[in-house]
């Protein structure tokens, strides 16, 4: 009897990893979703955080740049997915302005170990207890937020997407002509 139960509850948990691997998917396939810039809102994102070499950063320092916000973690298949499309877009457009922070609760040494074996040249930063995560209710990941010059949320985006395709470098070089 308990064979049968082990069996019922491995179906039962391998049902919801496919439901959730759909609902990402569903994420990541729909349209970005801008907010427009007089419905926008300020955010706090004055949390501290720490730089891979133990330093402290707040994001708020950089203040008058847009930014992209991204909530990540090394064991995350989805997140991971999207580090290469992000690579992309930040060398098309960081000359613009657009500043992109990938920002992980992950030990420092799990993320120098995944950034060994993916040399990306976008900001990693850490954010030791979930406090920026917590405080922005960030419900998933990976989950982007994208924040305009003012400090204003231009929009949030919950799973994975593709940051280099026209649609999205299309929408971002418009924030930052903003």
């Amino acid at each position: 009897m308990l064979e049968v139960n082990d069996l019922r509850n491995s179906l039962r948990a391998a049902a919801c990893f496919i439901l959730l691997l759909a609902l990402v998917h569903m994420a990541s396939a729909e349209s970005l979703r801008w907010v427009p810039v007089d419905e926008r809102v300020n955010i706090d994102i004055s949390s501290g955080l720490a730089t891979l070499d133990g330093r402290s950063l707040k994001l708020s320092e950089l203040e008058g740049k847009a930014i992209f916000l991204n909530f990540w973690a090394t064991w995350c298949a989805p997140c991971r997915k999207e580090m290469p499309d992000m690579e992309r877009m930040h060398k098309e457009l960081s000359e613009m302005g657009l500043v992109v922070v990938a920002v992980s609760d992950d030990a420092p040494d799990d993320v120098r170990g995944f950034l060994k074996k993916n040399p990306y040249s976008f900001q990693f930063l850490i954010d030791p207890d979930g406090a920026l995560a917590h405080s922005l209710e960030v419900p998933m990941l990976p989950t982007t937020m994208i924040i305009d010059k003012s400090g204003r949320l231009a929009l949030t985006h919950l799973g994975a997407f593709d940051w280099d395709s026209p649609e999205a470098l299309s929408g971002l070089k418009g924030l930052v002509a903003e």
